[in-house]
């Protein structure tokens, strides 16, 4: 039911396949059970957050409250339970019950679906004790059928899809009275609304939530349902009529940084409704031909997120070289990383760090941009002694350290649920 990073939000997980040169197939990866059916982000990019008052300061995960944070973990046969930790990350119990995804958790309610019954949203009561927090699971109750994503809830009130006359409409539901209201009118596919979501949480602008809709970015307060518009897309940032123009974005203070489907990549500033196109498909292009490759075919922009002031940028290049042992024209692919200041977006910088890292150590190309997220970077890999095994890296880019190792799980928790399934 939820998305991670939501078309930037789904994370792209690009697989190496090893015959003659590396041939980098992208395959869109989202993970946990918390996040279903992620929504065509990209996660074609990942948003990255950073607080403090960097970017993307970080609205609250949904996943926990003022005391807890909770998330689905799978025991070895594969069934799904909740486990309960404190904002530290210790863990402190397991919970288990039916459960397919973790919507929304506030301080006196836990929002959920369930396995039986996915496109029901369920609460239960969050009951405080002297030994902590408790899910009151038998007092279990059904808020709303036919809904699809929960984008924001309170004590009293969601905001989420609700399949109405053969389409999605955000709607706002009163827990409390059972009234529905439909914050969008939809008269067609086309009229459904996007909203804008940054890993675990919605993106927000001054206590609203960002959607797009037709030709047009807008934005809702979901106290009192009220939609107001932000910019209009011309046609030189994308054709609506493909479903949506937006694919990967990220938030700074009061500028929305989003690239779209013609891969140039515009700054709106919220307050003032001004958008300009800072970096321009043309220059990424220039710049990514400076590699060391040989005649370069193709290159495709896979993934871009803000993180630490700065903006990243993963592309995936083609290019044909002649075979070694045969001496016939081979096409090769193969990831490649690039950074921005945002105080100048002008000066790309190539990730030598992290890239020379999988150069050196894959089968082939290299390895896969997974995407990033608070500080680091996830890729993956084949070593050259085994081409069919999985290696997974988190790169801190903070202080240029990289873990490697053969399984996902030997990550926090934190990573494995945002770049992993």
């Amino acid at each position: 039911m939820k998305k991670i990073g939501i078309r930037l939000s789904a994370l792209v997980l690009s697989v190496c396949l090893f015959t003659g040169c590396s041939i980098a197939n992208t395959a869109g990866g989202e993970s946990e059970a918390d996040r279903k059916n992620a929504g065509g982000e990209a996660v074609s990019g990942s948003v990255a957050a950073e607080d403090d008052g960097g970017l993307d300061v970080r609205n609250q995960d949904c996943r926990e409250n003022s005391n807890c944070h909770y998330s689905i973990v799978r025991d070895k046969e594969g069934n799904p339970y909740v486990a309960q930790s404190d904002l530290a990350g210790k863990q402190i119990k397991k919970i288990r019950f039916d459960i397919d995804g973790i919507e929304w958790v506030t301080d006196e309610w836990f929002y959920y679906t369930t396995v039986r019954d996915e496109d029901i949203l369920w609460r239960m009561p969050v009951k405080k004790t002297e030994r902590g927090e408790k899910l009151l699971t038998e007092r279990k109750e059904k808020v709303l059928e036919g809904c699809n994503e929960v984008y924001y809830a309170t004590d009293l009130y969601v905001i989420t899809d609700v399949w109405i006359n053969g389409n999605w409409v955000l709607c706002k539901y009163n827990c409390k009275t059972e009234k529905r209201t439909e914050l969008v009118k939809v008269k067609e596919e086309d009229d459904e609304a996007e909203v804008l979501w940054s890993v675990w949480y919605p993106l927000m602008w001054q206590g609203k939530l960002f959607f797009e809709r037709r030709d047009k970015l807008c934005l809702l307060d979901p106290e009192d349902g009220e939609v107001s518009p932000l910019h209009t897309f011309d046609s030189s940032e994308g054709d609506w009529r493909e479903r949506y123009i937006l694919e990967d974005y990220g938030l700074k203070g009061d500028e929305l940084y989003y690239k779209t489907e013609n891969d140039n990549v515009y700054r709106l500033n919220c307050s003032t409704k001004k958008s300009e196109c800072v970096l321009g498909r043309a220059e990424f292009r220039e710049e990514v031909r400076r590699l060391p490759y040989g005649d370069i075919k193709d290159i495709y922009f896979e993934l871009m997120w803000l993180d630490q002031d700065r903006i990243y940028f993963s592309f995936v290049i083609g290019w044909t070289e002649r075979d070694k042992t045969t001496g016939k024209k081979a096409v090769c692919q193969k990831d490649e990383l690039f950074s921005a200041a945002l105080s100048d977006l002008t000066q790309l910088r190539h990730e030598d760090k992290l890239m020379d890292y999988l150069d050196k150590k894959g089968e082939g190309n290299g390895g896969g941009i997974l995407g990033g997220w608070d500080g680091v970077i996830a890729a993956i890999y084949h070593p050259k002694e085994n081409a069919f095994e999985d290696r997974y890296v988190i790169y801190d880019i903070r202080t240029e350290e990289i873990m490697d190792g053969e399984e996902k799980g030997i990550w926090e928790k934190k990573y494995e649920d945002i770049f992993f399934e």
